[in-house]
């Protein structure tokens, strides 16, 4: 019997099935099957720098061996260019323009790690720069597990994600709340924050053992907020809540593809961390009128 050879057509297919899965790991900036080596680098995390901020200890992330880590892929830099904590304690994440061993330019991205493993609470953070629609440009206030067993819990993710619209041209949603795996539309909530973007905004989620909540509002809330303070809230529940564990708390500025070469150098103010431990979930989110959106 002749074996029929079906000689470029399946090339074809092949290279479009292709691109097809890498476009879809660009755009939403790392994939469930992702190895913890490639995700960060934590190896080496006692010679890497280290900062103060909110009353806790930060190891600044940096590209080993000159090499792209993940997310992105992106180079990655300690420079306190790119990583500082300013006279009024904010942390202040830039994405630099810089120049490699060999001359050629590329961006280098900023990420902070947590040397404390908090567990269930509530974790909150302070902005003082407006959230403006940004294609590329990805700010990650989130959890993350590198332990190699923790893969089984998709390495405990809890994200809250500003500025990107992820690839989308047919609306303005630039935030977005996300237990991993995204994949899994019950797991992620997008949502805008458009228009007057205010100066200030505070985002926050409480993890508990059966459910995580989570809320953005304008202005920095300390106490219970007005009802229009509320930007967007969202609960997720079930059997897909993580179990704590060595989970770290991680912020990083970083890109979905490469920006123009005379595009301004990105930057984000976080004015403040706070952690809390909260034994009910329920009491621990401020009573106000929701603004939700599907």
């Amino acid at each position: 019997m002749k074996h029929r050879r079906f000689g470029s057509s399946i090339t074809l297919q092949a290279a479009l099935i292709t691109v097809a899965m890498l476009l879809s790991w660009i755009a939403h900036g790392r994939a469930e099957t992702i190895e913890s080596s490639d995700r960060d680098e934590r190896s080496d995390v006692g010679e890497q720098r280290v900062i103060q901020f909110s009353g806790f200890a930060w190891h600044v992330k940096n590209s080993t061996e000159n090499r792209k880590m993940g997310p992105g892929p992106n180079y990655w830099s300690e420079s306190d260019r790119n990583v500082w904590v300013d006279d009024q304690g904010r942390l202040h994440l830039r994405i630099t323009r810089e120049k490699d061993a060999s001359g050629r330019m590329r961006w280098s991205c900023a990420e902070v790690i947590s040397e404390k493993s908090f567990g269930y609470g509530k974790y909150m953070w302070q902005l003082d720069t407006p959230i403006q629609s940004q294609p590329k440009i990805v700010l990650g206030l989130f959890t993350w597990d590198d332990a190699p067993d923790s893969g089984q819990f998709h390495h405990r993710e809890i994200d809250v994600e500003l500025f990107s619209t992820w690839g989308e041209t047919n609306g303005n949603r630039n935030a977005q709340f996300c237990v991993q795996p995204y994949m899994k539309s019950r797991n992620l909530h997008r949502f805008s924050v458009a228009g007057n973007a205010p100066s200030a905004t505070t985002h926050l989620f409480t993890w508990s053992e059966n459910s995580v909540a989570f809320r953005s509002f304008s202005g920095h809330i300390g106490e219970a907020p007005t009802a229009t303070a509320v930007l967007n809230e969202w609960r997720f529940s079930g059997s897909g809540v993580p179990p704590a564990g060595g989970e770290n708390v991680r912020m990083n500025l970083w890109l979905l593809g490469p920006l123009d070469y005379d595009a301004k150098e990105p930057e984000v103010i976080i004015s403040k961390f706070l952690f809390e431990p909260v034994a009910d979930q329920a009491s621990s989110l401020p009573a106000a009128t929701s603004k939700k959106e599907k």
